[in-house]
Parts: C-alpha cells; sequence; structure tokens
C-alpha cells in the first residue's frame, strides 16, 4: 500500500493529477493570493504568498502535529500513529460548528527539504491505515502539497494546493468553496504566524 501513497504523494507535488492551467485569481488577503481553476476544477484550491521565516522554520511548523490543535480552528485532535524522519501517519479530527457534522481523516505526510533551498510537504489520504469511523463524516480523497521556496532576506516562498472530498450532505458548491477556503486560510495562518505583532 505504502508505494501507491508515495505516488499519489508525488503526483499531488508535482502536477500529475491537478487541474491543468491556468488557474485563475479568486482573491488577495494580506499578501496572500487565492487561486482555483479557471475550468471549474470542483474541490480544489490553491494559494500562494511569502512567509516571514526561513524555510527550516516554516517547514518545522507545518510537522509540528502536536500543537497543531492549538493553532488551527475547530481542529479538536490529532493522532500521530507512525513517525519517521521525514514520514508521519496522522489522525485529524475536527468537531465543527453546528449544524454542520465532525469530520475526521488520516493523511500521510512527506517531507522534504534539498540543499537547492526549495522543500515540500506532501500530503495524501491514508483513511484505510487509519482507525475506523467513529461519529464523523469521513473526508477522503485528500491530496496536499506545500512548495517552498528560499527567497531573499530568509523568507520563504509557500505555495499551497489541495484537493478533497468532504463527504456527508453539504451540497456540492458548498464543499467545493470549503477547500478554496481552506487553503487560502492555510498559507494566511502561516504568514500571520510568522509575522511580528504590530507595535502599538
Amino acid at each position: 500500500m505504502l508505494p501507491v501513497l508515495l505516488l499519489a504523494a508525488t503526483l499531488a507535488c508535482d502536477d500529475g493529477d491537478v487541474p491543468a492551467a491556468p488557474w485563475r485569481v479568486t482573491q488577495v488577503v494580506d499578501g496572500v493570493t487565492a487561486l482555483a481553476p479557471a475550468a471549474g476544477g470542483a474541490a480544489w484550491g490553491a494559494a500562494e504568498g511569502m512567509v516571514p521565516a526561513p524555510i527550516g522554520a516554516v517547514l518545522r511548523h507545518l510537522v509540528d502535529f502536536d500543537r497543531m490543535p492549538e493553532m488551527i480552528p475547530w481542529l479538536a485532535t490529532t493522532r500521530v500513529l507512525e513517525r519517521a524522519a521525514d514520514e508521519a501517519l496522522v489522525y485529524f479530527r475536527y468537531d465543527l460548528p453546528w449544524p454542520v457534522a465532525d469530520r475526521d481523516y488520516t493523511a500521510r505526510y512527506r517531507w522534504t527539504l534539498l540543499p537547492t533551498g526549495r522543500g515540500r510537504v506532501e500530503i495524501v489520504d491514508a483513511d484505510g491505515a487509519g482507525p475506523p469511523v467513529d461519529g464523523a463524516v469521513r473526508v477522503t480523497d485528500l491530496r496536499a502539497c506545500f512548495s517552498l521556496e528560499t527567497r531573499a532576506d530568509d523568507r520563504t516562498r509557500v505555495r499551497y494546493r489541495v484537493h478533497m472530498e468532504l463527504g456527508g450532505r453539504l451540497p456540492r458548491r458548498m464543499k467545493d468553496e470549503a477547500v478554496k477556503k481552506l487553503a487560502l486560510r492555510s498559507v494566511l495562518g502561516l504568514r500571520r504566524y510568522f509575522s511580528p505583532p504590530l507595535v502599538r
């Protein structure tokens, strides 16, 4: 099963299953650009922006699973099921506000930091390796990638693409919009986490 998961992760980062160009800009918020496939591309979202931190710090933050519930809205639980030097299998459960049902999923993360000043975090669906459904709607078909690139002044250019099926009875349009918002909020969250507080 692992080779299949790794192939899927590579595709998520290397454009193999990403909607063909062009992507359109949907909004720009606080220096972060949100994008969506111009041709529709249901359940895909993307965002990119500059994060004021070195690439190593950004990468460590993206795989700090124990602290994620403190930083991500409605994320109630993370449980690391397996971990190696550059890979982890992690269970996530979200307690969402009424009337939306709670969601959960298991994902395999793989991360790389290259001497060239580039890095990436690959995230793929691994529900088959996680716990059974227990009172939550299972998120499926997860494919995501954070692409990182070192820039001047210890900054990192971050590009994030994500696809997922949120399941349940939510209308299709609502599910697709939620994925697009997730992409934007993920990069915004990184940027704001590493931005120094304003002096008042």
